[in-house]
């Protein structure tokens, strides 16, 4: 019976034992579990930190984008506006340079006339090759 009573003993005690080293697990494999989500949580704060830095770059970089197609569009039409202003000049002095050529080329014209009505016939002929 005292055999029996060591041996429930023995047996109570591994069993408290198995019981400790249990719990002691449980509370060592929680402490683990929240040390890696604590991990996990700091380095997906930083992945976020680092995802919104480059977010910020990216919309700067964005918003100077903009300012400079808007910038160069406008150059694009100052220089356009200017062109169409010089082309207006280049019409009006060419229309003013054509005019001014026919007048002369008709006072020409009218003195050959008037050079071979009155006897120059060699120059008549040159002035009709002239104009021709």
């Amino acid at each position: 019976a005292r055999r029996l009573e060591g041996a429930a003993a023995t047996i109570e005690g591994l069993s408290s034992q198995l019981r400790d080293l249990r719990e002691a697990d449980t509370t060592r494999a929680a402490a683990l579990f929240d040390e890696a989500m604590a991990q996990v949580k700091e380095e997906h704060r930083r992945e976020v930190h680092a995802l919104r830095e480059e977010m910020d770059g990216l919309r700067r970089r964005i918003f100077e984008c903009n300012d400079a197609s808007e910038t160069a569009r406008m150059h694009h039409e100052e220089t356009v506006q200017r062109l169409r202003q010089d082309l207006e000049v280049m019409a009006t002095e060419k229309a003013e340079v054509k005019a001014h050529l026919s007048r002369l080329l008709d006072e020409a014209q009218r003195d050959l006339q008037s050079m071979a009505l009155h006897g120059h016939s060699s120059l008549s002929e040159s002035a009709w090759r002239v104009r021709e």
